[in-house]
């Protein structure tokens, strides 16, 4: 009796844990619904596009932008600016290295350097994410696993790391990302399936670390 007693308690209990769960996970992926991506850190960036970009000692308008840094600011296409400066799209995405980019970019200055930090929704983020992790043409449910494991691990080091000046670099260091490339039908279909949906136990959400 004992027994059945201890282990009806622990069925009441996993079951409380896992209804305050459903409740509290979509408040935690909400948390990162904007993520920053270390796109870049070179000493001469050019982006490209319809462009408006917008720093400390004003706006314009270019359709290619060659940043480098300048003492300790940045230096836009020949004009000094102290930055840091942003970069947004009129139309289209920013375009940096043949990779097209949603949301928009922040330069700045960073020893000797200029660091390219795209800020953009989690969703395009993750989109891109599964197409660059592993092949858009796997199973929906492959690819919905690890649309679960990727959001999990960018939504801890988001959580974690707003002391510093981005969440995650696009690359092997990180996950990798390379804006619009790698979104496909697919994979944009597997982060919508599981939208909210990381894994977690009951310390919070799981740093999910995975490799290819």
């Amino acid at each position: 009796m004992h027994s059945l007693l201890s282990r009806g308690r622990r069925w009441s209990t996993a079951f409380l844990f896992v209804v305050l769960l459903s409740l509290l996970l979509p408040r935690a992926a909400e948390a990162a619904a904007v993520v920053r991506v270390r796109i870049a850190e070179a000493g001469e960036i050019t982006l490209r596009g319809k462009l408006r970009f917008e720093g400390v000692d004003g706006a314009g308008l270019a359709d290619s932008l060659s940043v480098k840094t300048s003492g300790r600011g940045l230096k836009l296409n020949g004009s000094a600016d102290r930055g840091p400066v942003g970069v947004h799209a009129v139309t289209g995405n920013i375009e940096y290295r043949g990779n097209k980019y949603r949301g928009h970019i922040s330069l700045e200055s960073v020893g000797g350097k200029v660091r390219a930090v795209n800020i953009v929704d989690l969703d395009d983020y993750l989109s891109s994410v599964l197409g660059n992790e592993m092949n858009h043409t796997w199973p929906i449910e492959a690819l919905k696993a690890q649309a679960v494991v990727a959001r999990s691990y960018v939504a801890v080091r988001a959580s974690a790391g707003r002391q510093r000046a981005y969440d995650v670099d696009a690359t092997v260091m990180s996950q990798v990302y390379r804006g619009q490339t790698g979104e496909h039908i697919s994979t944009r279909l597997a982060v919508a399936d599981t939208a909210g949906e990381v894994l977690a136990t009951e310390a919070g959400i799981v740093e999910a670390f995975f490799h290819s």
